[in-house]
């Protein structure tokens, strides 16, 4: 009985075995794949009426798949690569965060701490709700505060937009509920300033971009303006899209002005 079991052990890891090599040699290979995925990115360009853009798929560390498509600028022939700029527009608050934390990190500043203790002009028009806002607050998007983006669009001074968010009056009670902000993150940027003594732009650069080797990744427009290979804005305008102006909000730079390039965020 004994032998009987051996054998069938052996026969059924054989099976699983041959069953597996039969797998793998009928899995695609990196290459199909990849024009599998091409064809995807060229089909869908057209139903979201897409110019140009770039992608990088990073696996284990290691960039599998880069390329770029489409053009920068509609009516132009300038080929949109992966060297090309775009604003990353809310994805900067990923980056402002992590800025944040390092000073967590540092022992400058705990995630518990009131905003009011380390800037004591943070002002809302509820005194007391302004007293209990953390600094994880401020990232999550449920101090209590609406939306508010037109302090931010109108003013684009970060000492004005801070000064005038004290008229501001919440919408819900702290931590009840959820309303994405772009004003706290304008916030995060000036708590920044306050514990590094650097202006949000260059803290990101000097402590994030430069030792990632970020080098064609800029935290402000203005800081990119040198950069010629950039994208132009477009927008939809009665199911057309059309090139528009670029407008810079610099006054909540540290909630979406960095601009980036798939080779640095694929490298980085």
């Amino acid at each position: 009985m004994r032998h009987f079991f051996q054998l069938a052990i052996l026969l059924f890891t054989f099976s699983v075995s041959r069953s597996q090599t039969s797998s793998l040699k009928k899995s695609p290979s990196n290459s199909q794949l990849s024009n599998v995925f091409d064809k995807y990115v060229q089909g869908a360009m057209p139903l979201w009426k897409v110019p140009g853009l770039a992608v990088a798929v990073v696996k284990d560390g290691r960039v599998i798949f880069k390329k770029g498509y489409g053009v920068t600028e509609l009516g132009k022939s300038s080929a949109f690569d992966t060297s090309t700029l775009s604003i990353c527009a809310s994805t900067t608050k990923a980056m402002t965060a992590v800025c944040v934390g390092m000073l967590v990190d540092e022992g400058k500043l705990k995630w518990s701490d009131k905003v009011s203790d380390v800037l004591p002009e943070f002002k809302i028009n509820d005194a007391y709700t302004a007293s209990q806002i953390t600094i994880r607050d401020i990232l999550t998007h449920n101090a209590g505060l609406g939306n508010a983006d037109w302090l931010w669009i109108v003013q684009n001074d970060d000492n004005d937009i801070l000064r005038r968010m004290q008229y501001l009056t919440p919408t819900y009670s702290i931590r009840s509920s959820f309303i994405y902000q772009n004003l706290m993150y304008g916030v995060a940027g000036k708590v920044i300033e306050k514990l590094s003594g650097k202006k949000w732009e260059n803290f990101i650069t000097e402590r994030l971009f430069q030792p990632l080797g970020m080098n064609h990744t800029y935290a402000t427009y203005s800081f990119s303006i040198k950069e010629v290979n950039r994208i132009s804005p477009h927008f939809m305008i009665t199911d057309t899209v059309k090139v528009i102006p670029y407008i810079d909000y610099p006054g909540v730079s540290s909630a979406g002005a960095v601009w980036s390039c798939v080779d640095d965020k694929a490298s980085g």
